[in-house]
């Protein structure tokens, strides 16, 4: 009996766990000319994606599921995390007059792969219906404004 809750639980945070260590692979495996092109367009991707299917959908009408104010530190934590490692990855290999356009490009775009993190994380066992909008744009607003720490190395 404790066996399978325990397993039941392990099983829930598989996707909070494995989303985090896809962004941070992501960040640290590509090269940095895949950065700052095909991967900035998959993450704005994936928040407009979410943003519309959030905004469209109808909410569950269930008993909201006990949430863990670790999630906002969860969020934060990764937010500051990965806009650093990805902006340090992606200016690798920079030099003379590109690293001009470089800073422009992290001037516009910081937030996309913290927020495009915060778009995709579930709480474990939260659908997504479940969430509701005010705590998917929290979630969006979080990681953009946090992410800002991560560009101060």
């Amino acid at each position: 009996m404790f066996l399978t809750k325990s397993l039941k639980q392990a099983d829930q945070w598989c996707y909070p766990v494995g989303l985090t260590a896809l962004f941070f692979a992501v960040a640290v495996a590509l090269p940095p000319a895949m950065l700052l092109n095909s991967v900035l367009l998959v993450c704005l991707a994936a928040i407009l994606v979410s943003a519309i299917v959030q905004v469209l959908q109808r909410p569950e009408l269930i008993p909201e599921p006990p949430r863990f104010r670790l999630d906002w530190v969860a969020i934060a934590v990764v937010a500051v995390t990965l806009t650093g490692l990805y902006w340090y990855q992606a200016r690798q290999g920079i030099v003379g007059w590109d690293n001009i356009g470089f800073h422009i490009g992290t001037t516009l775009a910081w937030w996309i792969p913290a927020t495009a993190f915060a778009a995709l994380y579930r709480h474990p066992g939260e659908s997504w219906r479940s969430q509701g909008r005010r705590r998917f744009f929290t979630r969006l607003a979080l990681a953009a404004c946090v992410g800002l720490l991560g560009l101060q190395q």
